[in-house]
């Protein structure tokens, strides 16, 4: 139940309505989302998530948000909503005390600050909108610290089994003609972490999800687990570069680099691994993968073949050093996974 107050006032130029609630307790799942899903509905077994189906919720949810949010409603008033709860629950799942405020102030639409926090870890964000005659203004800005993202997924499908940790640092601005490519022309930052626990790869089909499962056999054996992925990019007018990309696994680490196109969905990415344990004859050759975000393949370059057959020949001589200690990485990635920021 929620419990506040509220004041509308017609006695301005452009009327405004302050709204102010608090409730004790609520449960998302008194607030059904019927039909709609992230996960592409069809008959038979849940389908996974897939990029045209990502493509095609970001375009409805886009086209959905400018005709709520459209410039001549926007232009009618002001408000202020602010709401308060102090536990937010979903199913079983606890996910802490949280609030939400909303503004409308001069034909803009500031939604947040967005926060909830509790034991499962915490999320703070707020986003801004502007729709203008030939385009529209779009900054989003999302600080998220180890949210159990499996309590998130469990919201949209509840016997989901994939748990584990998820750390981001967002701040994104944009103008582009429509909302559906902020992405497209935005510049800002990006920084995530996460720490995958429980990984079920039939969940989803996206380009990004499917190209971690396709690499990890080049770096690793299969009974070696994930600790943690950390990436940092900059974002420049669509073009996405990364400062720090890095895999971690109980058995190798790999270092990477990416050049993504969001406007054209190509990219261009490199991951050099490294065993944690040095081997003697080991083989852990660099890979270059390009393409689209629907279609790419795997090259291993000639220069790279060339340095892996050195390291093959010179490990007589480093994995003997490797004895005294010289060499080794924890297998648990606590120098690196522990705090991905630094």
């Amino acid at each position: 139940m929620l419990n506040g107050k509220g004041l509308l006032d017609t006695g301005r130029t452009r009327p405004k309505l302050d709204v102010l609630l608090e409730a004790e307790r609520i449960q998302l799942d008194d607030f059904p989302l019927g039909d709609w899903s992230p996960f592409e509905q069809r008959a038979g077994p849940a389908s996974p998530l897939s990029v045209e189906s990502a493509r095609k919720a970001v375009a409805g949810g886009a086209r959905r948000v400018y005709a709520i949010l459209s410039r001549e409603l926007l232009r009618l008033g002001d408000a202020n909503i602010d709401v308060v709860v102090k536990q937010v629950a979903s199913g079983k799942d606890d996910f802490g005390h949280g609030r939400f405020a909303a503004a409308v102030a001069n034909g803009r639409a500031t939604i947040g600050p967005i926060e909830v926090e509790g034991h499962a870890g915490s999320a703070r964000g707020s986003l801004g909108y502007e729709p203008r005659e030939h385009d529209v203004v779009f900054g989003v800005r999302a600080k998220v610290d180890r949210l159990d993202y499996g309590l998130v997924l469990r919201r949209f499908d509840p016997g989901s089994p994939v748990t584990g940790a998820l750390s981001l640092d967002l701040s994104l601005d944009a103008t582009a003609a429509q909302l559906s490519g902020v992405l497209a022309t935005g510049s800002g930052q990006i920084d995530v972490a996460f720490w995958p626990e429980r990984l079920d790869w039939r969940v989803f089909d996206l380009w990004a999800v499917n190209l971690l499962r396709s690499l990890l056999p080049f770096f690793s054996a299969t009974e070696s687990l994930v600790n943690c992925v950390i990436g940092h990019f900059d974002l420049n007018y669509g073009q996405l570069r990364s400062r720090r990309l890095m895999i971690d696994t109980t058995a190798t680490r790999v270092a990477g680099h990416a050049d993504v196109d969001l406007a054209s969905e190509r990219f261009e990415l490199r991951f050099v691994p490294s065993h944690k344990t040095p081997r003697l004859f080991s083989l852990a050759t660099p890979v270059e993968v390009r393409g689209t975000f629907d279609s790419h393949r795997f090259t291993l370059s000639p220069p790279d073949f060339l340095r892996t057959v050195w390291q093959w020949v010179t490990s007589l001589v480093a994995v003997p050093m490797s004895w005294f200690g010289a060499g080794r990485l924890p297998a648990d990635g606590h120098d690196v996974c522990a705090n991905p920021w630094r």
